[in-house]
């Protein structure tokens, strides 16, 4: 697995180009995401609980269904993702005369959201860090300025994170589908066109609970 990891990291055309040719294998890719949405979990429930726990406003509110909640909503962004894509290259590789499987198209848009899983892995080590620090989430109390600061950070890398996923699912489109990288590109266009029209409805709930959540 570390070798898939850092083959995928350091050359992924290269990588692309290998695992297109070999069988399918739908275990790592799964693993990828499987991993990234664990993270997503614990990352959420344990600063809900925490403040849910210490906070007055929520003494009388349902944890469980604050918590089922947010659990419901993060893990429905990235599976959304993760299947919008998927189909949407497949269908219209497929109408372009593209030879590539759906099953090949899942395995590789799996391991395109590999950028997805490491981000999240260090958004969770990083608050994870603040949380025990300073028993807060995620900064320090009366530090307006700490919070915009941090979230104008987890903005740029998020997009830098989105930006980088999106050339590995053109690398993935091009070499399952046999399409230059320009035919690849206009392939993934309107997958993840849809994928952020359909990321704003369940932005917002996730904003409506976290409004919630922090008695706001």
């Amino acid at each position: 697995m570390f070798t898939v990891i850092r083959d995928l990291l350091i050359h992924p055309d290269l990588f692309f180009e290998r695992i297109s040719k070999e069988k399918v294998n739908l275990v790592p890719p799964l693993a990828i995401v499987g991993t990234g949405l664990f993270l997503v979990i614990i990352g959420k429930v344990i600063p809900v609980v925490w403040i849910t726990l210490n906070s007055s406003f929520l003494q009388n509110s349902s944890l469980t269904e604050i918590i089922g909640s947010l659990i419901l909503c993060h893990a429905l962004l990235p599976l959304m993702v993760f299947g919008t894509i998927s189909l949407g290259t497949y269908g219209i590789s497929r109408a372009l005369g593209g030879n590539g499987s759906l099953t090949a198209h899942f395995q590789n848009i799996g391991y395109g959201m590999m950028p997805w899983t490491l981000f999240t892995l260090g958004s969770l080590a990083f608050s994870s860090s603040i949380f025990l620090v300073f028993h807060a989430w995620p900064v320090p109390p009366n530090s307006p300025g700490a919070a915009i600061a941090l979230l104008w950070i987890a903005a740029l890398m998020g997009l830098v994170v989105f930006l980088w996923e999106w050339y590995l699912w053109i690398l993935a489109v091009g070499h399952t589908s046999a399409f230059t990288l320009r035919k690849a590109a206009a392939v993934t266009i309107v997958p993840v066109a849809g994928v952020i029209w359909l990321t704003v409805p369940v932005q917002v709930w996730l904003d409506t609970i976290r409004m919630v959540v922090s008695g706001s």
